[in-house]
């Protein structure tokens, strides 16, 4: 019997190579065959172009909007009010079925809270709290936008145009609050007077809600109308399930937030629609360190400032670890639509490969973008230095403020505890700075964050921001109430698919968690994702094409709200 042949490290390797190889083509093929199937796309029922909606009269409200003045200043007294007043009254001039027929209630004087009653609540007006949801527990939806828009402070010398004047060039609306978020104030409007002209009623009640500070957090409104709609809804009776329990009252809240953008990935060439199902928390951690005063004639090894460097180093040595749960997620909507040679397409086995065997260690030795990276962990950012204020003195200690954007699942103490062991310094002591004024040191034996007597100043807590906010919980999509958002966009932005996202900012949705287990934010504007710069940024402006899709969009919406 001739010898078996002695296996060379070539033929191993080979081996292996062949066998991971087939591994991945196996799992890629499962992965494929598990990705999800497309929301099925809801055709429009109304068309604009078939109703002759006046185009050009619906831009030009849309300019005079964006003159309005409602500017959010940190500083309240900065801002002018009776800019707020002058855009309610150009609303009630310009949309007067709207204010005929829907009830309007002003929420801490300049938020705007609308009511359509549904044909299927009876005659009870559904914001009376003497109203009761019929037995099919038609739950009411909420729809939202905002009012105010930032400051352009020192950016209005590199503006192409003026800022606040609303002004219509070859095809292109520009102005603050043009993307952010006046286009879906006034694209609302603009579909409530269609169907409200074509006599439509929902069945279900929708409310519309225009806060006026949610640049500023929406303390003044969102807060206040969470605190309204709790008053005046009642909570619909559980399901029959095993583990009952009381169900929020609203069907659904669909707010701002992200986009239809185009060249968003690689090699994919139809639009895909964002849809935000959770956003990020935030939290901001105050490390400091304590060192040996003295003059700075001599050197010292126990310099704080010294000492300080040391430990910012270390803390972005020791990143948050990579979550795959919402990137992963979206991946399974899109890449059944990208090409086969796409690197996406080719990654996405080995990152559900990496997720199953241990996503915490592999995951990072994938090439990620920051963008990428930022959708899939807390992240951590060192941001302000506070040391000595004098030249010739080592001061006593020296520290600085960390800001974190919670991943959903990842908790302040989480992260609070991780940068306490990646510090790993007895002198450095790391505190959670929270929204009573104090700071919090984070226990390790407890698990609990712990009050102390020191007071951190930063904003003003009573009034408009707030340096902490846990993340929010994540929005199934496995739902009635996305297939119809994501579906509603299919329809109206053709060729183009969605998915689902994580938003990076806050929207006002962060008071309304209680209110319902289906949260989306998405803005239905076309967007190329080069254009996102200008959110918050210089030359504000969107295309008249996809302010009319974005029309189209919410009378496409509001009307398939009929079929949940």
């Amino acid at each position: 019997m001739a010898a078996s042949p002695i296996p060379t490290p070539a033929r191993t390797a080979s081996a292996l190579i062949v066998v991971l190889s087939l591994l991945l083509l196996s799992l890629g093929l499962a992965s494929l065959a598990s990705a999800h199937t497309q929301a099925p796309i809801l055709p429009t029922t109304l068309s604009l172009s078939a109703t002759n909606f006046d185009y050009r009269a619906a831009e030009n409200r849309f300019g005079a909007a964006l003159a309005f003045r409602t500017v959010s200043y940190s500083a309240r007294d900065k801002i002018d009010t009776d800019e707020f007043r002058r855009l309610h009254t150009f609303l009630r001039e310009s949309f007067p079925l709207v204010h005929s027929r829907l009830k309007l209630e002003l929420i801490n004087q300049y938020s705007l809270l609308y009511t359509w009653t549904g044909s299927g609540t009876g005659d009870a007006d559904p914001s009376s709290p003497a109203h009761a949801h019929p037995p099919n527990d038609n739950r009411p939806i909420l729809l939202m936008a905002h009012q105010d828009v930032v400051p352009v402070r020192d950016q209005l010398s590199q503006w192409s145009v003026d800022p606040f004047e609303g002004k219509t060039v070859d095809g292109v609306i520009w102005g603050r609050g043009a993307i952010d978020c006046k286009m879906t104030l006034l694209a609302h409007m603009e579909s409530l007077e269609v169907l409200l002209s074509h006599n439509f009623t929902p069945k279900r009640t929708i409310f519309f809600f225009y806060g006026a500070d949610e640049e500023l957090g929406g303390w003044a409104g969102a807060r206040v109308v969470v605190e309204h709609l709790k008053a005046i809804l009642p909570v619909p009776a559980s399901p029959a399930t095993a583990t009952p329990h009381p169900r929020p009252p609203l069907e659904f809240i669909l707010d701002e937030g992200a986009m239809v953008f185009t060249r968003a990935f690689p090699g994919l060439a139809t639009p895909v629609a964002l849809i935000g199902v959770a956003e990020k928390g935030s939290a901001v951690f105050r490390v400091t360190v304590r060192g040996t005063p003295g003059h700075s004639s001599m050197e010292n090894a126990d310099n704080s400032v010294r000492v300080l460097a040391q430990v910012v180093e270390r803390i972005h040595r020791s990143p948050m670890p990579l979550r795959n749960g919402i990137f992963l997620e979206m991946l399974r909507y899109i890449v059944p639509s990208l090409p086969y040679l796409s690197p996406l397409r080719f990654f996405y086995p080995i990152y559900r490969l990496l997720s199953a065997l241990a996503p915490e260690r592999l995951l990072h030795l994938i090439p990620l973008t920051p963008q990428m990276q930022a959708t899939m962990k807390s992240t951590i950012a060192t941001t302000v230095v506070r040391a000595g204020d004098a030249i010739n003195v080592y001061p006593a200690e020296a520290s600085v403020d960390v800001n974190s954007r919670l991943y959903p699942g990842d908790s302040a103490l989480n992260v609070c505890l991780h940068l306490a062991h990646a510090v790993g310094d007895s002198r450095t002591t790391v505190t959670l700075l929270g929204d009573d004024g104090f700071q919090h040191t984070c226990d390790r034996k407890s698990r609990k964050l712990v009050r102390t007597s020191e007071t951190h100043g930063y904003h003003n807590v009573s009034a408009d921001r707030r340096p902490y906010l846990e993340a929010s919980p994540v929005t199934s999509t496995d739902t009635p109430a996305f297939r119809l958002v994501a579906g509603t966009a299919r329809g109206v932005f053709s060729d183009s698919v969605a998915a689902p996202t994580l938003m990076i900012g806050n929207t006002d949705t962060r008071h309304m968690w209680d209110l319902s287990e289906n949260i989306f934010r998405f803005s239905p504007i076309l967007l190329p994702l080069s254009e996102a710069k200008r959110f918050h940024g210089i030359d504000e402006r969107l295309e008249v094409d996809s302010y009319h899709k974005a029309i189209q969009y919410w009378v496409d919406l509001i009307m398939n709200t009929d079929k949940l």
